[in-house]
């Protein structure tokens, strides 16, 4: 079963942390829900550069 995250409603930030060792970075990123929860999610950095890419991906479809 799939959960699922609150919706966003904006992205407050984001920010490199490094946990533990150098190759242990985590992307860190904070967003208010649609009801105004305060939600984060970490996610490593190497998954964060995979959706980075698939959202360019996605952009460069929606353009066409």
């Amino acid at each position: 079963m799939i959960k699922k995250l609150p919706l966003v409603g904006r992205i407050q930030g984001a920010a490199l942390e490094e946990r533990g060792t150098p190759d242990q970075m985590v992307v860190v990123v904070q967003y208010s829900s649609h009801i105004g929860e305060l939600c984060e999610l970490e996610m490593p950095l190497g998954d964060a550069m995979y959706l980075l890419n698939a959202l360019r991906e996605i952009e460069k479809d929606s353009q066409k």
